[in-house]
């Protein structure tokens, strides 16, 4: 799961990946693809690609054991629009159409 702090916006995915870690120089690195496969808030039905790669710093501290590092991630998140959006625009569209057809044969049935 990826979420940013502070808000209900969620992506739930599936990753593939690999690390290497170097404990002799105090680094690691990795890289793979997360397979999007949902999510809340804006990312509600969202499916999609990301590629991501990191580059870490691993902390000594046998206490602390942590990585500190950056990663990047490049791809696309493609949203499915919520249910419903697109009928209420298809069925204005036809009652209108509806109306002007009867409004025509009104005019027609009395001339």
């Amino acid at each position: 799961m990826l979420q940013g702090s502070d808000t209900n916006n969620k992506v739930f995915g599936t990753a593939s990946a690999t690390a290497v870690l170097d404990f002799k120089n105090l680094t690691g690195g990795g890289s793979g693809t997360v397979t999007i496969t949902g999510g809340e808030g804006l990312f509600t039905g969202a499916t999609g690609i990301l590629d991501f790669s990191e580059q870490d710093i691993i902390n000594p501290d046998p206490n602390a054991i942590s990585l500190r590092g950056k990663a990047l991630v490049s791809g696309s998140i493609q949203a499915v629009p919520e249910p419903g959006t697109g009928t209420g625009t298809l069925v204005g569209m036809g009652v209108i159409g509806a109306g002007f057809l009867l409004r025509r044969c009104h005019r027609k049935s009395t001339v």
